[in-house]
């Protein structure tokens, strides 16, 4: 093969620093599988995977919905639990979140898009959901009793144990790192391989979420 696509040949020459020679490496070895297809390490399998744009949008989207429940779960349950006061309740996390909009505001104007306000429930991080989770893990309304508590519904089994809180929800630290990824998917060496993307839709079915 004696050229490479225009596309290839702008992402090789603007890669320079850190991972440039991952990079390089990965379209040499996928070069010569095109010529050898026997020549299929397991690293260039996994790159490959995450070039795949089926593969990426497919574990997005399934990530999206289930980061948009857990943001709905989470705030019906604390209403449910403490009422008007539900965002005192969870003040400094709230603050944070205020402290967000506000940067977010500030960097829309500047960039020309106007003056819009941003609900501070728009910024919640993912570790933030985590912290509410295990601040008020087997927390009831007291009105409803029988409802689920956050350990009903966030408890879920990904391999790594199953028997203390930080067991239980080490899934939500897996998919934060997993968010990483897809959000920097125009980066070659991130996005998502078939494994992570298996983990996504099996946490979204223990979820109860809709296939």
């Amino acid at each position: 093969m004696d050229t490479i696509s225009p596309e290839d040949s702008e992402i090789l020459t603007g890669k320079l620093g850190s991972g440039a020679e991952v990079t390089w490496l990965r379209f040499f070895q996928n070069y010569i599988n095109q010529l050898y297809p026997e020549y299929n390490p397991p690293e260039l399998q996994d790159w490959r995977e995450r070039q795949d744009h089926a593969l990426q949008t497919k574990g997005r989207e399934i990530g999206t919905q289930i980061e948009r429940h857990m943001k709905t779960f989470i705030i019906d349950q604390l209403q449910a639990l403490f009422g008007e006061d539900w965002d005192i309740e969870i003040g400094k996390i709230q603050r944070d979140c205020e402290v967000r909009a506000k940067e977010q505001m500030e960097k829309n104007f500047k960039d020309g898009l106007g003056r819009k306000e941003i609900p501070w429930t728009d910024q919640f991080f993912i570790t933030d959901y985590k912290t509410i989770i295990e601040n008020y893990w087997t927390k009831r309304p007291a009105n409803s009793p029988n409802s689920e508590s956050f350990e009903d519904h966030f408890a879920i089994d990904v391999g790594h144990g199953f028997n203390s809180k930080a067991e239980k929800i080490k899934w939500i630290s897996l998919f934060n790192t997993l968010r990483n990824n897809w959000a920097h998917a125009g980066t070659k060496e991130k996005g998502l391989n078939k494994l992570d993307v298996e983990l996504l839709t099996k946490i979204h079915a223990k979820l109860g979420l809709a296939p």
